[in-house]
């Protein structure tokens, strides 16, 4: 079933971004007529609405449909490898089918929330340990002067009702 739906998947993919490509370049060789009967050129707002065809079209025909080559042969190994876990009948099969259902549901439960915590712990660390290295140089305290530089001048041009910055003395 997963080679079928990939395949199926893969052909639309390429056939859909060569669609696109194609619509671009029957404009560009003038074959597209408006209802005139005038020629509808390169230079025309049509061929430069079509301009998206380049940027879905060459991804969907290069890369996304090609890339699902390789998830149909993981599937095909994985199904081979994994061959003689099953028997043509279900009596002894079912828990290893209930089994890979939990794992999918651990998998894509990882994938959802899993992979966003790890990065946000991730981030978190680079900013504690950015914000230590800072502590050290002493750049942190260079900035909370300069932040506090800035308050005092915002305070005295507001105390003076002007626009004109006045200078801190």
């Amino acid at each position: 079933g997963g080679n079928s739906v990939c395949f199926s998947l893969n052909m639309f993919l390429i056939n859909s971004g060569q669609a696109w490509d194609a619509a671009r370049k029957y404009i560009l060789f003038g074959m597209l007529k408006d209802e005139k009967g005038e020629i509808v050129g390169a230079d025309s707002e049509v061929y430069e609405t079509l301009g998206i065809g380049e940027q879905i079209g060459g991804p969907l025909e290069d890369l996304t449909g090609p890339a699902l080559n390789n998830f149909i042969k993981f599937v095909a190994l994985v199904s081979f490898v994994s061959s003689g876990v099953y028997d043509l009948l279900p009596g002894k099969s079912w828990p290893w089918g209930l089994l890979q259902i939990a794992i999918n549901f651990i998998l894509v439960s990882f994938f959802k929330w899993g992979v966003a915590w790890a990065v946000n712990m991730i981030e978190g660390l680079l900013r504690r340990r950015r914000e230590r290295i800072e502590y050290e140089e002493g750049t942190l305290m260079l900035k909370e002067m300069e932040a506090k530089d800035r308050e005092i001048e915002e305070r005295l041009r507001l105390q003076d009702g002007g626009d004109e910055e006045a200078p801190l003395s």
